[in-house]
């Protein structure tokens, strides 16, 4: 017996993280890693990331994540923050910060990372500072350094495997 456990990495919007897929990851006890990216609040998130019926996705998601917080699965929500949506962001950590069971919210990180194609502001820096403490105090982990930007994907890591949405397999 190698009792050798599956641990599995997904970067994913989390709409068709549903209860029903939920639900199947849970049964097969895996380790699961689940990296979901925020644009912003409700408001800045529903203008770029929608449903084909024109929709936003902001409360799907939110609502999927909560669901597979009581079931599996760490989360790593990762905050593309710009000039613009920076403040933003203080709504979506309050979503997270309302959730009471300290278990859940050991699995909860937020990730800041800096639009590339934008330049920050010294008041972007500084709300960014704002959000962390904010996350902080409400006992939500959060990272944004340098040191960011010179660790590898996960993917990159011995013993990976990486299946493109489009059934690619990478290696």
């Amino acid at each position: 017996d190698n009792a050798v456990k599956l641990s599995v990495s997904f970067t994913t919007n989390a709409v068709l993280l549903t209860p029903e897929m939920t639900d199947i990851l849970a049964s097969e006890e895996l380790d699961c890693l689940f990296q979901v990216p925020f644009d912003g609040n409700r408001d800045f998130h529903d203008k770029t990331k929608f449903h084909a019926n024109g929709k936003g996705t902001y409360e799907t998601i939110l609502n999927n994540i909560k669901y597979a917080l009581q079931k599996t699965g760490s989360f790593i929500i990762r905050c593309n923050y710009s000039n613009e949506n920076i403040s933003s962001f203080k709504e979506l950590i309050d979503e997270f910060k309302s959730i009471e069971e300290p278990e859940k919210k050991e699995r909860i990180q937020f990730s800041f990372q800096k639009i590339w194609q934008t330049n920050e502001s010294k008041q972007t820096l500084k709300t960014l500072e704002k959000l962390q403490k904010v996350a902080s105090e409400g006992r939500i982990k959060n990272n944004h350094s340098m040191a960011q930007l010179f660790t590898s994907c996960y993917a990159d890591n011995e013993n990976s495997v990486v299946i493109n949405y489009n059934g690619d397999i990478y290696n």
